[in-house]
């Protein structure tokens, strides 16, 4: 999907973020961030040209880790007028996209639901969320999920890189999870954000791995 270019200054610190060489599948839940047609239909006005290149390394990382008995998270970005969710005033007025975003990514759309590439199972879990990152309470009940569950480590797969992926990330690093972010599992709009992201995300808070690395680590 993407070619993936790193300064000199950052090759050796992202080779040192690769600590977690093996996973507890019990304790571990990959995160598919937003495989949703609204982005990854490229008449979509939020649509990521290729996008869908990644669903089946995805779908393939997925069944690996349910086989094993991890936990599968599909996660749907989610507009609703719910005060608990709702955008704020201020941040719609700031960032004009986001009110553009209103109708496409509304429950009972068909820009909301799963890509019908995406191989969800019954027993993963799909989980709306209202912000860029899943974590927050004003997003949804991810964190309350996955603790209930003994879930200490994450895979994150999904879209948009350097928006929900990586910002799920971060909190979930913030809130004590051992994080792995799959190099090629996920995408955006263009290579130099995808290139940035993993940089921002390898340097402090995630181990930066690709698919395979992943499913080799799975005991």
């Amino acid at each position: 999907m993407h070619t993936i270019s790193y300064p000199n200054w950052a090759q050796e610190r992202l080779s040192l973020s690769r600590g977690f060489t093996s996973i507890e599948p019990r304790r571990t839940a990959l995160i598919a961030v937003d495989l949703q047609n609204g982005f990854l239909e490229p008449d979509s006005p939020f649509g990521i040209a290729g996008a869908t290149a990644i669903v089946p390394g995805v779908n393939a990382l997925a069944g690996r880790l349910r086989a094993a008995g991890g936990t599968i998270v599909f996660l749907r970005h989610t507009v609703s007028d719910d005060p608990r969710f709702a955008l704020p005033d201020w941040l719609e007025l700031h960032r004009p996209k986001l009110a553009s975003s209103k109708h496409v990514f509304r429950k009972g759309s068909a820009t909301h639901e799963l890509h019908p590439a995406v191989d969800a199972r019954e027993g993963d879990l799909i989980v709306d969320k209202h912000r860029y990152s899943a974590m927050p309470t004003t997003s949804s009940d991810l964190h309350e999920m996955l603790q209930s569950r003994g879930i200490d480590t994450l895979v994150v797969t999904g879209v948009a890189t350097h928006a929900c992926c990586e910002s799920t990330a971060r909190d979930a690093a913030m809130l004590n999870y051992k994080v792995i972010f799959t190099s090629d599992g996920t995408a955006t709009y263009n290579d130099e954000l995808q290139s940035w992201s993993l940089i921002n995300l390898g340097m402090l808070f995630a181990d930066i791995s690709t698919m395979a690395e992943v499913e080799q680590r799975i005991g």
